[in-house]
């Protein structure tokens, strides 16, 4: 299967005039308290037109001349209470106003992403839905546990009107929306956001009932994550929604007690993670018996080792499904995926909607639970069983992948056949003729490894030869079969490995920069790594699986740096016939990358990595004598000709067929 190609199109989410105001008006010192004065005078305004009262003069300004701007800023827009209204001044500007009022208002390094309200509306009647499915819901209560300033739950609010509107189309427009609003539970650690999210709420009570509206939701101040459940939701609640940060340590960072903050995460839950995985663990906690979760998130859960806790979690309730949203929904690129599942047992016949919508243009989220799909969309119907096993991630389940699957990586396929004397092989399953299979992981495992230019990159990394200094190796040196050691994208080609760091002085950064820290550098993994005469390497940055060889003399040792990764031939590969140019030409081979794509689903993202705990998975095929013989004609003459800057396409396919053939028995 041909890898994804990265796709480009306008933004999802375009930016609001508030960020261009901003812009304006305001260096990067002075943008928060021009950011101030803009969320006063937006709020001021907006007050006017729900009250339907006259826009009043400013008081005095506290910000001196800031205040005025602000007013000659916005007096350009027109005022809307709908959100969904372009160009116009709206409720939604006070989120904007508000993240670039604080200090911190780098919202890539504090992982604020604002869910787009198409894609709110549909999480929020995807929830509702199935939530309904288990019992009557004359009352329906809601949770965000993170709602920042309501970008998701405003939309959810009006999900849940117009929800019961449709069941009860004869009660009174005030009478649902006050019952609407009074099941809300809104929820944030940052107070003026949460201040930002309840005037926003309000707004949109009064819109949809048409008057005034005494009534207000439920709220909570404070970190839902380290408090007892029942002191956010003391009944449970029977949606729990949400968009929680995307953070890790870069969380803890910014904190002015990080270590506290890591304790506190570790006594409620025993472990640290990003926190979206925290939330994501809470949501149980909050929902009744038959509550659904509806969550955007990072989707490196799908897949990444690290995330098989998070998993794990899922897999003993009722996944129902798995979103992929398109990387420009939001205002940086991100990937994102939307999980929805019930806090119920899973039954056996239970089926899971895999949708890919990474190519959904914006309106198609209006309809994308329809048959058939829109365009642009991809709705896989599968047995929740195909990701029972959990030994492998939420990968994308087509037909061939649920079979390449079961084939060699689940229980049912290559790993639970009955070993023989020989650890490293596997019987084939009664009735089939697969090759004899063993896991890369125990004959060639790659590792990652090679030199950590820390902060002294600058000063240990060259690009003339000079004495002392030994041959480097880089990502970029790698193509296909060979090590390019001389290729013009390289940058740095010699290293010195005897570099001493100096604790008196500062580091470089990129660019550069001073670091903060003192000099550091050293070898990451194994410096046995180097030495020896043959090894395989793996470029680090990159979607797709391709392997270089390398041999080298005893007295010219060559180093690698970090942006790859090296694979060395054990001895119980060698027992078992392996050699590095057949492991050359089976990982260089078309069928393994679409067995690495299956299991690493980096195709076509911003900045992939390849994953050694995934490619140490790969099945090898043990060969016969003759086969391997076979595949190694085919890699030299790759190799000739990659060294001479001729073509190998005609080369790369026979090798392709070929491996493909000793897979298929």
């Amino acid at each position: 299967m041909p890898p994804r190609a990265p796709t480009r199109r306008a933004p999802f989410r375009g930016e609001l005039p508030a960020s261009d105001i901003v812009r304006q008006y305001a260096s990067t010192e002075d943008a928060a308290p021009i950011a101030v004065a803009l969320y006063e005078e937006a709020l001021r305004r907006i007050l006017a037109v729900a009250r339907q009262q006259e826009v009043a003069e400013p008081p005095h300004p506290a910000y001196g001349p800031l205040a005025q701007i602000a007013v000659n800023a916005l007096a350009l827009y027109p005022v809307s209470l709908d959100e969904a209204v372009p160009g116009a001044l709206n409720p939604e500007w006070l989120e904007e106003f508000h993240r670039l009022s604080r200090p911190d208002a780098d919202h890539k390094r504090h992982g604020r992403w604002y869910t787009p309200r198409p894609i709110a509306r549909y999480m929020a009647r995807r929830a509702l839905e199935m939530a309904a499915l288990r019992r009557p819901m004359d009352n329906i209560t809601v949770l965000d546990p993170a709602c920042g300033c309501g970008a998701l739950l405003v939309p959810v609010f009006e999900e849940v009107v117009a929800f019961h509107r449709r069941r009860e189309p004869r009660a009174k427009a005030p009478d649902v929306v006050r019952h609407s609003l009074e099941h809300i539970i809104a929820a944030d650690v940052d107070p003026r956001a949460l201040e930002t999210a309840l005037i926003r709420l309000n707004i949109a009570a009064e819109r949809l009932a048409g008057e005034r509206i005494h009534a207000a939701p439920q709220t909570y101040c404070g970190d839902t994550l380290t408090v007892r459940p029942a002191a956010i939701a003391p009944e449970g609640v029977d949606v729990v929604v949400m968009n929680p940060p995307y953070l890790g340590n870069r969380y803890f960072a910014s904190l002015k007690n990080p270590e506290k903050a890591r304790i506190a995460l570790r006594k409620a839950f025993g472990w640290n993670d990003d926190l979206y995985a925290h939330f994501l663990h809470r949501a149980w906690d909050w929902l009744r018996p038959g509550g659904c979760v509806c969550a955007i998130t990072s989707d490196t859960f799908l897949t990444i080792a690290s995330k098989a806790r998070t998993r794990d979690t899922l897999r003993t309730h009722a996944l129902r499904e798995i979103v992929r949203v398109p990387a420009s929904a939001f205002a940086a690129s991100v990937n994102t995926c939307i999980t929805l599942a019930v806090r119920a047992e899973p039954e056996l016949f239970d089926t899971i909607d895999y949708v890919d919508a990474r190519e959904a243009p914006e309106e198609a989220w209006e309809t994308l639970e329809t048959e058939p799909p829109p365009k642009g969309v991809e709705r896989l119907h599968v047995p929740a069983q195909a990701y029972a096993d959990p030994t492998i991630p939420f990968f994308r389940p087509t037909p061939r992948a649920v079979d390449l699957y079961n084939r060699y990586f689940a229980e049912t396929g290559s790993e639970s056949r009955v070993p023989s004397d020989d650890p490293y092989t596997r019987h084939p399953a009664p009735g089939t003729q697969p090759p004899h299979l063993c896991r890369l992981g125990e004959v060639a495992p790659a590792k990652d490894c090679g030199i950590n230019s820390g902060n002294v990159r600058h000063r240990i990394f060259f690009i003339q030869e000079a004495p002392g200094l030994r041959k480097l190796i880089q990502g970029r040196q790698l193509e296909r079969y060979i090590v390019r050691w001389d290729s013009p994208n390289a940058q740095y080609k010699w290293v010195d490995i005897d570099y001493q760091p100096d604790p008196e002085r500062r580091g470089q950064g990129r660019g550069g920069r001073e670091s903060p820290h003192a000099e550091t550098w050293g070898f990451r993994g194994e410096l046995g790594q180097s030495p020896p005469a043959e090894r395989l390497f793996l470029r680090q940055t990159e979607d797709d699986l391709f392997a270089a060889y390398l041999r080298q003399s005893d007295d010219d040792p060559v180093y690698t740096d970090n942006t790859l990764h090296t694979l060395l031939l054990t001895d119980a590969g060698r027992a078992l016939g392996l050699t590095y140019h057949y492991l050359l030409g089976l990982l260089n081979s078309a069928f393994l990358n679409e067995l690495y794509h299956l299991l690493s689903q980096e195709e076509g993202r911003a900045q992939a990595q390849v994953k050694v705990a995934y490619v140490n998975r790969l099945p090898i095929a043990v060969p016969t004598a003759e086969q391997r013989e076979e595949v190694e004609h085919w890699v030299y003459q790759a190799i000739e000709a990659q060294e001479m800057g001729q073509p190998i396409t005609a080369i790369q396919w026979q090798l392709d067929t070929l491996v493909a053939g000793l897979y298929q028995g």
